[in-house]
């Protein structure tokens, strides 16, 4: 575990297979649901106990007065059929009164600072999300040159990617196999668990984004953001994003 200090907030490394304590584990699932009263998070933890055991890295930004998490980003290396090497990025939380700030690119920078010393970086990324911020998020580095991203809400060019629509497809039959994948509209009908985990849709500063959630992604539902990125270059652009100041 390696922490970075950023101000009175520190950045936690929970990554390399290692088990969570059961001390961890209550101090996530406690310290989370007082900093989101946003969402449902005590119910969410009821029905999926173990989710913070689950991700192959887990990044914690900490707060060191206060000693609550004030951000947990959790993913896992998966492979589809035909051997694509892909990131699923299945937890990602940030406390309601920091989100659009620093703490969530000091976290994704860690988690990402992660996830390479594997090895790999993430050339295919992928997040379920009912939050029209989060997918804002991907399409930050999702619309750099050398990247591709699915869905683009820029009706144009939602599938003129003929590739990254078969990897799309490919990568969902993984995450949910036996779950209708919705390609048209790019969501996993009435997956949620709990189907009403956010007590208000968030809203995004994109119009457009909001509207398309409001239209086509339904509670219990959740879009599937995949991002490719297919050069160095746009991998180097990606860590200097973060490391620099970019944010969702």
């Amino acid at each position: 575990m390696k922490n970075t200090a950023v101000d009175n907030v520190r950045i936690e490394r929970w990554s390399g297979g290692e088990q969570l304590t059961e001390l961890q584990d209550n101090w996530l699932k406690n310290g989370l649901t007082k900093v989101m009263p946003d969402l449902r998070m005590h119910d969410l933890l009821t029905a999926r106990p173990q989710l913070f055991q689950e991700p192959e890295f887990l990044v914690v930004a900490r707060d060191t007065v206060a000693d609550v998490p004030l951000a947990v980003l959790g993913s896992t290396w998966n492979f589809t059929s035909t051997g694509e090497r892909f990131l699923n990025i299945g937890v990602q939380f940030v406390a309601a009164h920091l989100r659009g700030t620093d703490v969530f690119r000091h976290s994704w920078l860690a988690h990402l600072e992660s996830v390479t010393s594997s090895g790999h970086f993430p050339a295919l990324s992928a997040l379920k999300t009912f939050n029209p911020i989060a997918y804002c998020a991907m399409r930050d580095y999702g619309r750099l040159p050398g990247s591709v991203m699915f869905p683009e809400l820029q009706a144009e060019l939602t599938h003129s990617d003929e590739a990254l629509i078969a990897s799309v497809q490919r990568i969902a039959n993984v995450i949910r196999p036996t779950q209708d994948f919705d390609m048209g509209a790019g969501v996993f009908r009435d997956i949620g668990v709990p189907r009403d985990l956010y007590r208000k849709r968030p809203r995004s500063r994109d119009d457009q984004v909001n509207a398309y959630f409001e239209d086509n992604v339904a509670e219990g539902d959740r879009l599937l953001c995949v991002v490719h990125v297919r050069n160095k270059q746009t991998e180097d652009a990606i860590m200097s994003h973060f490391a620099d100041g970019g944010r969702a």
